[in-house]
Order: structure tokens, then sequence, then C-alpha cells
């Protein structure tokens, strides 16, 4: 009699046992579940690149847009190397903002988005899972203001140095990156080139400011900025460009360089060159320079 109530004692201990190990691995399935959710599904995006279109008055539709600056919402997303496929965690209507991207003075660690190309705005709706193929364009902004030499016209808005022992000329060859362009030709009897913008212009620190610039050369040459103030002119340096076996196109920023004088009265950029040495002619092609603020 006492055996039997043992084993029926030790039955009912067993399936409180089972029971409760059940609860446990029960509670430890939904613990994991609370500490580990399941992950969203994102929805993707693609850009292979971000046409640009300008009139001639504003120097054609040369760009170098290496970057998308993406927004949902007004949230950035992030800036994105082109072409770029990436993913978006939200599902479906919003608005998708995409800037177009530049590398700041043709160097790659320092990118932004070009202040005076025009954003592309849309309405899209994100399908988890599924990859939108976005198609943005550009142009430039309203409030772009821009200084241009074509080489087009009969006048040059660049003028030579004192320092300068040659000129700028306007050219019609084939290695023109449009109609005409400006050339430089250095050698030994003249192996110096300096030039800048015509008139002065203002700027100011709080806005931003760029050259822009084609070029195609077998030398090196320097962008900078000249400052006048009431009592004396500062010549800055800014970026030297490699010589180049093909047309390229830069951005050049004026903004960090300005307000650093007191008294100022004006800025001018400028452009120079010394033939390297041992290259028997220095050729510096330039085309659709521009001050843009």
């Amino acid at each position: 009699m006492e055996t039997g109530k043992s084993f029926v004692h030790i039955l009912k201990l067993r399936n409180l046992f089972s029971a409760t190990a059940f609860t446990c691995i029960l509670f430890l399935m939904t613990s994991c579940n609370i500490i580990n959710p399941a992950e969203p599904v994102p929805a993707y995006v693609h850009i292979d690149s971000i046409p640009f279109s300008a009139t001639l008055t504003e120097g054609g539709n040369s760009s170098k847009i290496t970057d998308a600056w993406v927004y949902v919402d007004g949230n950035i997303v992030g800036a994105f190397e082109l072409p770029a496929t990436f993913p978006v965690l939200s599902s479906g209507t919003h608005q998708l903002k995409i800037r177009p991207g530049i590398l700041i003075d043709g160097i790659a660690a320092t990118r932004t988005a070009y202040p005076f190309y025009m954003a592309y705005d849309t309405t899209v709706n994100f399908d988890p899972g599924k990859t939108i193929r976005a198609m943005p364009v550009s142009s430039y902004t309203s409030a772009a203001n821009i200084r241009l030499e074509d080489f087009d016209q009969s006048g040059i808005s660049l003028v030579s140095m004192p320092s300068s022992d040659t000129s700028i000329n306007i050219v019609q060859d084939a290695n023109c990156f449009y109609n005409h362009s400006g050339k430089v030709y250095l050698d030994d009897a003249h192996p110096s080139f300096e030039c800048a913008w015509k008139d002065s212009f203002p700027l100011f620190p709080s806005l931003p400011a760029y050259v822009e610039l084609n070029y195609f050369c077998n030398n090196e040459f320097t962008v900078g900025l000249i400052t006048y103030t009431t009592l004396n002119t500062y010549s800055t340096d800014i970026v030297t460009y490699k010589p180049t076996d093909t047309w390229r196109k830069e951005y050049v920023n004026l903004t960090p360089h300005t307000g650093n004088y007191t008294g100022i009265t004006g800025y001018k950029f400028y452009i120079k060159a010394t033939k390297a040495t041992g290259l028997p002619a220095a050729i510096l092609y330039f085309d659709n320079i521009k001050v843009v603020n």
C-alpha cells in the first residue's frame, strides 16, 4: 500500500516537473523574441546617376556629380557614391529627396551636397524587399549667381597678372572642350603663368561660394583667392591640380578662405602655373570657368 502511494507521488512530481520545464522553455523563447525581435525588412533604392542640365549662359551641361545625399521625410538616410543601391527602413508612401553631391576641391575625403544644384523631390511607395529605381535630375538653383567665362565671346574675363610672362588665349582646335577654350602655352622662354578674374566680387563667410572649371593639361596648376582690403592685398593658394590626359571638372571651395581679414573690399580668384622641369612645353586648356555664389 505504501509502495502504491509512493508511486503516485513520484508520478505527480514528474508531471509537475514536466509542466514547470515546459513553462520555463516557453518563457525563455518568449523572452528571446522580446530581446531579439524579428528585424524589419527594408525596401531598397537604386540610383545610377544624376544627370545635370544648364543653359549656355550658365556654361552648359558639364558637371561631376559623384554622390547622392538621400533624405526620407526630411531625415537623412546617407550619402552614397554613385551608382548605388541602398536600404531604406520605411514602408508605404513617403517623401524622397535626393541632393547631388560633389568632391570639394576634387578630394575624395571631402564630399558635400552641392548647394547650387537643385534637389530632386518625389513621393514614393516603399515596399519591403522591393527595389525602387530613382531617376533624379538636376539643374542650377534659381538663387545661384553665376559669373561665366566660356571663351566663346570676343573678350576674356581673365587678365594676366604682373608676375606672368604669358597669357591665356582663345583657341579652337581638336583639344577644345566645347566650341572654344582658353589655352596657355609655357616653354623655357615663358615658364610662368598667372591670371585672375578681371573684376573683384563680394563674398560672405556665411554663404557658400565656389569656382567651377573644366581643364585638360600636361602640367600642374594652382587655384587660389586674392583678398583685397583697405590696407593690403593677400593671396591664398587653395588647391593644386595634377596633369591629366582627359578633360576634368572640379569644384573649388572659396568659402573657408573668406572673411579672414578686416576691411575687406573684394575678392578675385586666380590660376597660376610654372612649367615643370624637364618638360619641353606645358600646355593647359581651360573652359567653363565660373564663380558661383
